[in-house]
């Protein structure tokens, strides 16, 4: 995918009420999230289930187990990040932050003896391809009963540890590196870490000021900040060799894994080129608020099943599949999974296969491998895809992935297609619908349309992962009767739509100039945002001088679908002067003199500076705050500094 409005991290972030990163090339910000909370299904209800299996009978497999699934979802402050970044870039907009993948443990706010161990298993999460994410763990039976009997009591006393990463652009200086990974990642891992895991954290400290030490030659300009420079290095690390790995123990620090044996070499890397990596970040939640009322209210068998299933044969592997994908998927007959287990000589002459169509919104299986009474339970995992328009339906298949146990979590990613998933969010929703084409990298691929509502609020376009490129079209559709609008044409990537993405939303300003045919005299005008009343509260007047002939307006919209605003001379006498037609957001006004009412007052010298027709003497001690003038009428909300909560500024 391409590379265009992903974080860049090349360009510090604004580091306010929320952290943003600029975009690589165009496109909006990107809002790091201020935490986690549990997700929620089409029907409102928490997007949680436990399930517990016990087998048929007692002696004989599977032995019971329980599994906890759950997706969650980030929760961030978009309105306070976009009137931050609007400080820096009047027309920017932002955008939620997309999860690569991660890991998440369970813990009891209850005494940590009382907790079952396997219950904070770290576990692999696997995204949607925007920012949502599943978690689906295996326990014994005994975990599963303990978590039901918490859900039961109404205390749902558990915590929730995220390690996540989300993808980003390399920083670009004027640096080379050359090395031996034979040599570096040994002496990396022996410095820094153990069993080739590195603390993030202590990766940065020892590339910021251990790199003499490191069998590695760097070649950067005199102006290239060390700190900027070992965070490149690392980043290209993470990238080319490096993993994220579950933490040890639940902290604030993220770990990488580094491969025990790399393959020795020569290796030389251009840090002015950019390239695709990934950030860590950690996030801490309760993963069941709210839970308990839900239960009160549903019952516990709204979110808890129990059932038994058949004895297995000797040798009989059962084995649960668990996918993070899209809900809604466009272009796709069939997505599905089989196993395959090579033959076990002398015991098992002939290969075993098993295979499951996913179906969302569960995207769950559970499937049986017959294997020899003795054999361990070693396979391989193969997705499959089958495209609409292929021929004979014949299906795409993926990497073929070793595995070994009862569970197989797949994502996006495992499959051999491209998704781009698009969702709108709720704010969007109850302003207008939206209408989304996607025309794949292949011309010769039919395009794909979707509308989405408060029904479908979420699709996800499809193309073989052989295409490369593609290009999205959205318009928007206003509920109140408004003219539709687009957004430009942009590069297929996962996208969330939400307010803040719209330069429209939020605070906008427009700058105010004026001519002044007599050089003493100042210039006033009345400004109100489109769909406002004409009522003083709602106008802002701003005076404008042959010493400050420009002025600033901030104002917010009443709609991002009605951004634009009006203008009129200011008088200080009735009959006030008429409203212009609404003018588009964004659009400069330049203001020439209202042609005087009645003839001009010849301005007596010893007194203050004269004022147009129509217009009160002008206060000497004016200043720069928009409109002071003796006399002259000013609402609290006509200051350029400030956004006001309802009309201009």
């Amino acid at each position: 995918m391409s590379l265009t409005g992903l974080p860049d991290l090349g360009i510090p972030p604004l580091v306010g009420a929320t952290r943003l990163w600029s975009p690589y090339g165009t496109g909006s910000f990107t809002v790091l999230p201020d935490g986690l909370t549990l997700g929620r299904r089409a029907d409102g209800s928490p997007d949680f289930s436990l399930a517990l299996v016990r087998g048929a009978e007692a002696n004989r497999p599977p032995d019971p187990y329980a599994v906890v699934d759950l997706r969650f979802t980030p929760t961030y402050t978009l309105d306070e990040a976009l009137s931050e970044v609007r400080e820096h870039r009047s027309d920017a907009t932002v955008q939620p932050f997309t999860i690569s993948g991660g890991y998440l443990r369970l813990a009891g706010q209850t005494p940590a003896s009382a907790f079952p161990a396997p219950l904070a298993t770290p576990t692999p999460v696997f995204s949607d391809g925007l920012d949502r994410a599943r978690f689906t763990l295996t326990v014994p039976l005994e975990a599963g009963l303990f978590l039901r009997d918490l859900l039961a009591s109404g205390t749902v006393a558990v915590s929730a540890h995220a390690e996540v990463e989300y993808p980003a652009v390399t920083a670009r200086l004027h640096a080379e590196v050359t090395f031996d990974p034979g040599a570096l990642l040994p002496a990396v891992t022996a410095t820094a870490g153990a069993q080739g895991m590195v603390a993030y954290g202590d990766l940065l400290q020892l590339l910021a000021s251990g790199l003499p030490r490191l069998p590695l030659h760097v070649e950067a300009d005199a102006g290239v900040d060390p700190a900027v420079l070992a965070a490149t290095v690392a980043d290209w690390l993470r990238a080319r060799y490096a993993a994220l790995a579950p933490a040890p123990a639940v902290g604030p620090q993220t770990y990488l894994q580094f491969p025990a044996e790399p393959q020795p070499g020569q290796v030389a890397w251009d840090l002015s080129q950019p390239i695709q990596t990934a950030r860590p970040i950690v996030l801490d939640f309760d993963p069941l608020a709210g839970i308990a009322g839900w239960v009160t209210a549903h019952g516990l068998d709204a979110l808890v099943t129990e059932s038994t299933v058949p004895a297995l044969r000797d040798g009989e592997l059962t084995v649960t599949i668990s996918a993070g994908l899209p809900p809604v998927r466009l272009g796709v007959l069939e997505l599905g999974v089989e196993l395959i287990a090579p033959p076990w000589l002398p015991w098992r002459p002939q290969q075993a296969t098993a295979h499951a169509e996913l179906s969302p919104p569960g995207d769950a299986a559970t499937m049986h491998l017959r294997l020899s009474p003795a054999e361990p339970p070693v396979y391989a995992s193969q997705p499959y895809a089958v495209l609409a328009g292929s021929a004979a339906n014949e299906p795409l298949r993926g990497s073929r992935t070793p595995r070994s146990g009862s569970m197989v979590r797949l994502g996006p990613d495992d499959f051999p297609v491209t998704f781009v998933p698009v969702r709108v969010a709720d704010d969007v929703i109850a302003a207008c619908t939206m209408h989304v084409d996607f025309a794949p990298g292949d011309p010769a691929l039919p395009v794909q349309s979707a509308d989405l509502d408060a029904s479908q609020p979420a699709v996800a376009f499809t193309q073989p992962a052989s295409v490369t490129g593609g290009q999205l079209s959205i318009e928007f559709r206003p509920r109140d009767g408004a003219p539709p609008f687009s957004l430009a044409p942009r590069e297929a990537a996962p996208t969330t739509l939400t307010l803040a993405s719209l330069p429209t939303y939020g605070p906008q300003q427009i700058t105010v100039t004026a001519t002044f045919p007599d050089p003493g005299a100042p210039v006033a005008v009345d400004l109100r945002a489109e769909g406002r009343p004409d009522d003083p509260a709602w106008v802002s007047t701003i005076l404008l001088s042959p010493e400050e002939p420009a002025r600033v307006w901030h104002y917010l919209p009443v709609s991002p679908f009605h951004p634009g605003y009006q203008w009129r001379h200011y008088r200080s006498t009735p009959p006030p002067a008429p409203w212009s037609q609404v003018l588009p957001a964004g659009t400069p006004l330049a203001v020439v003199p209202d042609p005087p009412a009645e003839p001009a007052t010849p301005a007596d010298p010893s007194a203050a500076p004269s004022a147009p027709a129509g217009l009160p003497p002008i206060d000497p001690a004016a200043t720069n705050d928009a409109a002071r003038a003796s006399d002259l009428p000013v609402t609290p909300q006509a200051r350029t500094a400030d956004v006001p909560d309802h009309g201009g500024s």
